[in-house]
């Protein structure tokens, strides 16, 4: 497994790689979630987790109870009141077969559809939700314009 931290001022990702040839390298994680969060105005940090499909079902049904594969994952820090200076938002998990499937479904490169599911998690770390109409229509709009930084 690679494991490679990028920091900057604001934000520091570590990015856990379990798979082969990623999508994106640790580099182009880390610039996308830096911009992501920039946009934002959100400091910390987060780690990024690229896995395969055994490892991104397994999460699925252990921890939200759904036996399939996925695209993201989003485990947020549970005490956001207590964060300490670091600011830990929490770790995301990437299933790579599961985006490059969906960027062939939606006609978009499989770099894109990376990028929009970093932001899709990113947005959930950071407290946003789809879990209604309303608010689904906040997340995905927003996340559309995080894919275009």
């Amino acid at each position: 497994m690679d494991i490679e931290t990028v920091k900057n001022m604001d934000f520091s990702f570590v990015v856990y790689c379990s798979i082969h040839s990623p999508l994106l390298s640790s580099k182009q994680i880390e610039r996308a979630g830096r911009l992501i969060a920039k946009r934002l105005k959100k400091k910390g940090m987060a780690s990024v987790h690229l896995v395969g499909e055994r490892k991104i079902r397994s999460l699925n049904r252990d921890f939200r109870g759904q036996d399939r594969v996925t695209d993201v994952l989003s485990f947020e820090m549970n005490d956001k009141n207590n964060m300490s200076e670091e600011n830990d938002w929490g770790d995301l998990f990437l299933c790579q077969n599961q985006i490059k499937r969906q960027a062939l479904r939606f006609g978009v490169s499989e770099q894109e559809e990376c990028v929009r599911m970093l932001a899709h998690g990113l947005l959930h770390l950071f407290g946003y939700d789809h879990k209604t109409s309303v608010t689904a229509k906040i997340m995905f709009t927003l996340q559309e314009k995080l894919v275009k930084l």
